[in-house]
């Protein structure tokens, strides 16, 4: 660039680029096809434009994948998994559930009254071993109210993770039979726990006194450098950055979502889309990625996306009924 002007051949897609190298013998050429789910107040989205016919109306508050299947709660009670169409799975009366974790052929899901359950054959059962955690008596709301299984997740090894909102964090080796408290302040009041599967294996939490991250989960080391707030709802990451929505309270005054590069002590930027300051948190089940393309839904039925790791985002979709979960699918 010379003068001022800007050169319109420099920016050029990432899949023009790969394409190139891949027609050099430099990459081997792979296709891929990348879908993304929106799930609102009043039914499930297919790239923000289809409608699930099976779902009209039909609240859709949290969506999870594994290598076979995209799951969806619905109406707080109803599992329903995709394979080649949306089908109702099962249910769980007792209480609303929150958050669901497929993985490694099981599922796990995480519901009101800091409860999970597993699916053993046709029929969600409740896992006894994390009834018996000595420190549930410990657990609850600044309000008086229950707590809550609010979300899971599962390192790299064969450890599975539950924050308890409000009761810190517990942990399972032994594929969810047996559960133990984790040596984190209950009153740190984590919102969502996040295992980076990437290169720095960190495990994070998104809590109402900011970010942290561990290696190990015993111990725990705040960033919290270029945040404007410390009230945090959500964290995920991509290849190569942490993603945070940040703002003043649980109200969501002032929202934002954040980027750093995941690792080290670089500290958060604020990222860059349409609209400026968001009217309302963004929770865990709003935020999503895949490789470097991150998704994020609002209570306002807007989708924002970018697919340069946060870099340069577009309002891809608006006018939906309010966006209650998201997720970037291959």
């Amino acid at each position: 660039m010379e003068g001022g002007t800007r050169d319109p051949n420099k920016k050029k897609s990432t899949l023009t680029g790969r394409l190139a190298r891949c027609l050099n013998g430099f990459e081997p050429l792979e296709i891929i096809k990348m879908t993304f789910w929106v799930g609102t107040e009043k039914g499930l989205f297919e790239n923000a434009e289809k409608p699930v016919t099976a779902l009209d109306d039909r609240s859709v508050s949290a969506l999870a994948e594994d290598e076979h299947s995209i799951w969806a709660i619905v109406d707080d009670h109803s599992i329903w998994r995709y394979d080649d169409d949306w089908r109702e799975f099962g249910q769980i009366n007792d209480y609303d559930v929150h958050c669901l974790l497929p993985s490694k052929g099981m599922l796990f899901a995480g519901t009101f009254a800091a409860h999970i359950y597993q699916l053993v054959g046709p029929e969600f059962e409740l896992i006894d071993g994390f009834e018996q955690v000595g420190t549930r008596d410990l657990w609850g709301t600044p309000w008086g109210g229950l707590p809550s299984t609010r979300t899971m997740c599962r390192d790299n090894n064969d450890g599975i993770y539950a924050n308890i909102h409000v009761g810190g964090l517990v942990r399972s080796t032994d594929e969810g039979r047996t559960w133990k408290q984790m040596p984190l302040d209950i009153e740190v009041d984590v919102h969502e726990v996040h295992h980076d599967i990437g290169g720095s294996g960190e495990l994070m939490i998104a809590a109402a006194h900011g970010f942290a991250s561990s290696q190990n989960g015993m111990e725990w080391n705040f960033h919290n450098e270029g945040l404007h707030a410390h009230y945090l709802r959500s964290v995920t990451t991509t290849n190569e950055s942490t993603f945070v929505c940040a703002s003043r309270g649980p109200r969501g005054q002032e929202t934002a979502i954040y980027r750093r590069p995941t690792g080290g002590y670089t500290p958060f930027s604020r990222c860059e889309y349409k609209g400026g300051w968001l009217s309302k948190n963004i929770d865990a089940a709003a935020l999503s990625t895949s490789g470097n393309e991150v998704l994020f839904g609002t209570g306002d039925g807007c989708v924002h996306r970018s697919e340069d790791d946060g870099l340069t985002w577009e309002c891809c979709v608006v006018d939906l009924p309010a966006v209650q979960s998201v997720l970037i699918s291959h």
